[in-house]
């Protein structure tokens, strides 16, 4: 299924929807969160954080958005916080 009929999907509270979006930038997420924090269980609260995030605001998804962007800014804007 392509990127825009999942992240449509998603949307609508299509939870296996959202859960392939996020298993596309799952490392890449937490790779992010560790670059930033140096620490293995920070990076992965970081991680859980932006998922459950991600997760509680998905209705603010579009479809012109990429799922890869979504997670690693949020993210990013968490660690900075």
């Amino acid at each position: 299924m392509d990127t825009v009929k999942l992240v449509q999907k998603a949307t609508k509270g299509d939870d296996e929807a959202f859960e392939q979006l996020i298993s596309t930038v799952r490392h890449k997420l937490y790779r992010t969160a560790y670059s930033y924090v140096k620490n293995e269980q920070d990076a992965l609260d970081i991680y859980q954080d932006t998922i459950y995030k991600a997760y509680t605001v998905n209705s603010h998804f579009v479809s012109s958005q990429l799922p890869q962007t979504f997670p690693n800014s949020s993210g990013i804007q968490y660690i900075l916080l």
